[in-house]
């Protein structure tokens, strides 16, 4: 018999017999025989998902079904304020944690609520639902997200869509409200970058906006990555090719001399020139020239690398140790 861990809001644990699931409580009493194809744990209001011959069904921890007659063959996992998304021979609908259909939808894909919202696609395009069933955003979008938030902890939500010929990208408030609409392909938001910064693509070239919708970088870099342990440095490649590092106003910290950079560990990047090596540290903003053939390994401190057959140890500003 298998163990799994307990739900943190239960102290009950998932058993596994013979592929089969069930329900055991501290006390090695079993609560609810092994007899689902697939289980998850306990939500803190007592309810959770088992599949049993291909069916879904919500179960309270007593091993009660809470839908009737339930034709459910697919879900998505997640029980999250007070509902969960199944879908039966029609598509997607949300269920309460009594087995109640609240949404019925039908959707084509639905997602769990997060913030009071959750996207699902109607045919193939897609939009946004309150936990009431109203749509926030239409489903005319061909993508949208609700990963980056607001001053109040809000999601703002980013939807991209066709015009003639070419794709736009909008972003709405919480409550649908339109914010700012732009002429890229694609936004993404990132935590890391303080929501402040969005990575905007189009037309095969990369640049940055921020939270108002205003350029801050040009869309002229042919790559653009964040460093994330820095929140406002970015990797990017210009048109030759060549690899620099720009912070979020498109100011130059290091220049387009090199044929690559990458981070390595904590504040270090490795970078490479004319197949020799060196790196960077953003902490200290010291630069060690690309003259070594290898940089073997880092941590924390310090750095080792090869000339030949020739290994240094070298402090992480590049200063040779003794």
């Amino acid at each position: 018999m298998t163990l799994f861990y307990p739900s943190p809001f239960h102290e009950i644990l998932i058993i596994g017999k013979d592929d089969k699931f069930g329900f055991i409580d501290l006390a090695n009493n079993v609560t609810i025989a092994p007899k689902y194809d697939s289980s998850f744990q306990f939500e803190k209001e007592g309810i959770a998902l088992v599949c049993e011959n291909g069916i879904y069904n919500l179960i309270d921890t007593n091993g009660k079904e809470l839908i009737q007659n339930s034709s459910y063959t697919n879900a998505v996992p997640s029980l999250s304020e007070g509902l969960i998304p199944l879908r039966n021979d029609k598509g997607y609908c949300y269920i309460n944690y009594s087995g109640e259909v609240t949404i019925p939808g039908p959707f084509t894909s639905a997602e769990s609520f997060n913030a009071g919202l959750a996207i699902v696609m109607s045919g193939y395009q897609y939009g946004i639902i309150n936990t009431k069933g109203e749509y926030i955003c239409e489903p005319i979008y061909r993508a949208i997200a609700t990963n980056h938030y607001d001053e109040n902890n809000k999601p703002i939500i980013t939807a991209s869509y066709s015009e003639e010929t070419k794709f736009n990208t909008a972003c709405y408030s919480y409550d649908g409200n339109l914010l700012f609409d732009t002429p890229y392909d694609t936004i993404q938001f990132y935590s890391y970058l303080n929501n402040d910064i969005g990575i905007v693509y189009d037309g095969g070239k990369y640049g940055c906006i921020n939270n108002r919708g205003i350029e801050v970088i040009p869309v002229k870099y042919t790559k653009l990555s964040p460093i994330y342990s820095s929140k406002n440095l970015f990797i990017v490649q210009n048109s030759d090719y060549k690899y620099g590092i720009i912070d979020t106003l498109g100011q130059e910290i290091l220049p387009f001399s090199y044929d690559k950079i990458e981070e390595s560990l904590g504040d270090l990047l490795t970078i490479k020139a004319n197949n020799k090596y060196g790196f960077y540290n953003i902490k200290t903003h010291t630069l060690v020239e690309p003259t070594y053939d290898e940089i073997c390994s880092y941590d924390e401190e310090n750095v080792i690398v090869r000339n030949g057959q020739k290994y240094i140890y070298l402090n992480s500003d590049g200063v040779p140790l003794t």
